[in-house]
């Protein structure tokens, strides 16, 4: 009887150590969405405007549910993320615009980078991200 009971001790300590060490919870750090605003957008001009010596890529994207500042930053900075996997250049330029019709109405926002700092080639600048107040009223 005793033989029994120890036995039947012995098997629920182990049990418990196992379901103990089991890890059933998600102990892995989570992936975060590290631009959780950002909305859809479709590119629709890619211009280079290099010069000798400095490689220059121009994204126009559209975005037509961007329309809150912070959607806008998002966007853009996904739209940069995407570019720079893409393409290898000296400065990356994208200009987010209302509807595909660049140059006709003003950009909702735009973002800059250049990963060596030197911005369009002589300024001081490594990136600038902006957003057009004066647009956040229009649309």
């Amino acid at each position: 009887m005793i033989k029994q009971k120890l036995t039947i001790f012995f098997y629920t300590l182990f049990a418990i150590f196992i379901f103990s060490c089991s890890d059933t919870s998600t102990n892995q750090p989570q992936e975060t969405n590290p631009f959780p605003n950002a909305k859809p957008y479709e590119v629709f001009k890619v211009q280079d405007k290099s010069y000798p010596g400095r490689k220059r890529i121009e994204w126009d994207i559209v975005s037509p549910e961007a329309d809150e500042e912070p959607e806008i930053r998002d966007t853009l900075k996904k739209a940069m993320e995407d570019m720079k996997k893409q393409v290898k250049a000296d400065t990356y330029m994208i200009y987010m615009y209302k509807e595909k019709v660049a140059g006709k109405n003003l950009p909702k926002g735009f973002y800059i980078y250049a990963p060596d700092g030197k911005g369009f080639g002589d300024n001081d600048f490594k990136e600038k991200l902006e957003v057009n107040k004066r647009m956040l009223w229009d649309m």
